[in-house]
């Protein structure tokens, strides 16, 4: 695709729906049949968070609650019944090799060096 700011809505992202502060999550996933954020908060557990489609093939959830340092992976379930755990790839911050986890992070708190 040609959408050069993806990242803007892609990935985790802390924000607010309807006064409830939380994480906005987005991944694209075209040929999953289904995607779940799965993570340190809800026991790596694969029923607790199911994502819904949106357009284009576009997964989306909104966790309320959730805060800054959370660790997660998307699980997907392929056509055919494969399930993967997945890093974000529009991840702003992960574990440290060799644990594979995204972290949710403001990236707007980052002092930039450069």
């Amino acid at each position: 695709g040609t959408h050069y700011a993806a990242y803007n809505f892609l990935g985790a992202h802390l924000c607010e729906c309807e006064g409830v502060a939380g994480v906005c999550f987005a991944v694209w996933a075209p040929n999953a049949d289904a995607v779940q954020v799965i993570g340190d908060f809800n026991n790596w557990s694969p029923t607790r968070h199911p994502m819904r489609l949106r357009n284009a093939g576009v997964w989306e959830l909104f966790l309320p609650g959730l805060r800054e340092g959370a660790q997660y992976k998307y699980r997907i379930s392929a056509r055919g019944g494969a399930s993967l755990d997945k890093a974000d790839p529009y991840a702003v911050y992960c574990q440290k090799p060799p644990a594979t986890a995204s972290v949710v992070y403001d990236l707007g708190k980052y002092e930039w060096s450069d």
